[in-house]
């Protein structure tokens, strides 16, 4: 190899060793803002920086080569420019790059025959296996950037989540100044403090969480709070032309010393998780509204509206301290429950179907009030549901009588059974059975006598079937009825119950 003069050669190479950090600087950056879920505006300079320094390195690389040896242009070009460009490539382009990357890393080239054409005059090199006396070293530091580039991309749009938590990348947290609408799908943590946020729509979706501090929302739409979206309000005041708050699936609301005006209060659904601490809420119409498996929480809250609190469904309200006013101050209907605590409450008090109101007491757990009153409503449901289970049993192979004996014709009957604590028929009370065969008269009986609800868990009861129509041994033409009457002295026995 010929020596060539250094000095140059050596300031490209400072160059491109340059370029090489501010490289991988840049897109691992952007990968990092990836997994951390930044914001998508914040990714563009890094990786335009990354890119810039990528193709700033390979030339810097490209010409220390030169420079520092005597390995011709062509020889390198095929392992600096080319797996450069070819890294993009989908699939097949992270291993170009990679195998190109070790070559350089290395240091040496190996032989190669090159043959070009231009016209009808073609020519053939040949190039000898030449080292590069480390001046390749930057150049495959880029191409293994690039090669890596790819995956990580791929991992990080497709599994954000555990990537984040595999790399030990936390969330970091986005400021928004509130100029602009916001809609969040993803993991991302936002603040806003001590602004000012007019008609702006908001959205928060799936892991999203938005937390504001001290601000003014003069809004015409209502805050959107959807999925496992977390939306934390602290101070400030909230005015809207519709709803303050719409809370639905499995979201997580809090609120801590808001004064909120609104046409409509707050709106929680499905899931959702509510927390209210000190604040006032003045409403035209629905004040706070929770329904499905929804749970709010409410601490020295001031509600002035014409339907103050409403809960519906599986919801849960607690409320501490404060004063709820309103025409209707509270109102639970279905299965929800509302417990209270040193409230000042002001309206009518309503509850409809299993709805539950308990104003506490010294001592008591609005928890436990909760477990108690969920408890009975699991209970009279186990018992429905046994009931409706039991009664199919009633009817079950009467029919099969008639058929398994070949008879073709009208056929009716009345069977009323006893059963005992097992759920074995312990006496057969009524069996009416129109005019038929002797044996299959045998054959109702038998099975009457023998019958065994599966799986019994109580109460003892009477199982009733009465059936009228016609059969042939291969179809049936049938109205019944197939009743199970629990008995009124007994229970359920739940822990007999598979």
């Amino acid at each position: 190899m010929t020596d060539k003069p250094n000095s140059a050669g050596l300031v490209l190479l400072a160059l491109a060793y340059c370029m090489a950090f501010l490289s991988g600087a840049g897109f691992y950056y952007a990968i990092y803002l990836m997994l951390a879920c930044g914001q998508e505006g914040d990714l563009i300079v890094p990786f335009v920086i990354g890119a810039v320094a990528a193709v700033a390195g390979i030339g810097f690389t490209f010409a220390a080569v030169l420079k520092r040896t005597s390995v011709a242009g062509e020889h390198i070009l095929f392992d600096t420019w080319f797996p450069m460009f070819m890294s993009a490539v989908p699939v097949a382009g992270p291993f170009i790059a990679l195998w190109s990357a070790v070559r350089l890393i290395i240091g040496r080239l190996g032989s190669a025959t090159i043959t070009s054409s231009s016209g009808s005059s073609r020519s053939t090199r040949h190039h000898k296996a030449m080292g590069l006396r480390g001046s390749g070293l930057p150049g495959g530091l880029i191409l293994l950037v690039l090669a890596s580039m790819q995956p990580l991309i791929v991992l990080s749009s497709t599994m954000p989540v555990e990537a984040a938590e595999f790399l030990g990348i936390s969330p970091i947290e986005n400021s928004w100044d509130g100029r602009s609408d916001l809609f969040c799908n993803s993991a991302q943590i936002f603040k806003a403090k001590a602004c000012k946020i007019v008609n702006r729509k908001i959205v928060i979706r799936e892991n999203c969480q938005l937390q504001i501090e001290d601000c003014e929302l003069h809004l015409e739409h209502a805050i959107s709070v959807q999925a496992k979206g977390r939306l934390s309000i602290k101070g400030g005041h909230l005015k809207s032309k519709s709803m303050a708050i719409r809370a639905e699936g499995h979201a997580t609301v809090f609120l801590e010393s808001l004064s909120i005006k609104a046409k409509n209060g707050v709106i929680i659904e499905d899931d959702v998780e509510l927390q209210m601490s000190q604040g006032k809420l003045v409403t035209d119409s629905a004040g706070l509204r929770a329904s499905d498996r929804s749970h709010a929480s409410m601490e020295a809250m001031d509600i002035q509206a014409p339907n103050a609190v409403k809960a519906e469904d599986e919801s849960t309200i607690f409320i501490i301290g404060g004063k709820i006013h309103g025409k209707t101050a509270l109102f639970a209907d279905d299965n929800a429950v509302i417990t209270l605590r040193g409230v000042d409450s002001l309206g009518k008090v309503r509850k409809s179907r299993k709805g539950y109101i308990h104003q506490l007491e010294e001592g008591e757990s609005s928890e436990a009030i909760v477990k108690k009153a969920r408890g009975k409503k699991a209970l009279a449901q186990t018992k429905k549901d046994h009931i409706e289970r039991y009664q199919k049993e009633a009817c079950k192979g009467f029919i099969e009588c008639y058929q398994s004996h070949g008879l073709r014709g009208e056929i009716s009957g009345d069977i009323v059974m006893l059963v005992g604590d097992k759920g074995a028929v312990t006496r057969v009370r009524k069996m009416r059975i129109g005019p038929t065969k002797p044996e299959i008269k045998k054959c109702i009986k038998d099975l009457a006598a023998s019958k065994k609800i599966p799986n019994f868990g109580g109460p003892i009861g009477i199982l009733s079937c009465k059936y009228s129509g016609t059969v042939t041994p291969d179809s049936k033409m049938l109205e019944m009825n197939s009743r199970f009457i629990p008995s009124r002295k007994s229970d359920l026995y739940l822990e007999k119950v598979e």
